[in-house]
């Protein structure tokens, strides 16, 4: 099953929705994800373009290969690979929207509204 999550405002949650929580992408559509926290993650987008990742589970994340602890950041980069348990991402910017989002004149393509995309 290939799902796409778009994100659509500066600070999208990432988990499982629940009867007492709902998150913006919810990983359960994908599947069974039963070690992802309800409240696993959020992306934010900031005001110099960047996108950060913040780890709010109990369980690690994965972000290019690299380990994310609870609690712990990581910069999103066009085309990161993001995994949740055994759920595979690739995080695209559309940096058109972002520019326009930030008010921004120029193409930076160094600056960043993504696609998550769950990769089979």
């Amino acid at each position: 099953m290939k799902i796409s999550f778009q994100i659509k405002t500066l600070e999208v949650t990432i988990g499982r929705n629940s009867k007492m929580h709902n998150v913006d992408c919810d990983l359960m559509l994908e599947g069974h994800c039963m070690k992802i926290s309800r409240f696993q993650a959020i992306i934010n987008l900031l005001s110099n373009g960047k996108f950060m990742i913040y780890n709010c589970g109990t369980s690690r994340i994965k972000v290019d290969g690299e380990w994310i602890d609870g609690e712990k950041a990581s910069e999103l980069r066009h085309c990161s690979f993001l995994e949740f348990d055994d759920l595979c991402f690739v995080f695209k910017i559309n940096y058109y929207l972002v520019c326009s989002e930030l008010g921004l004149r120029n193409l930076d393509r160094k600056v960043f509204v993504p696609k998550i995309k769950i990769k089979n």
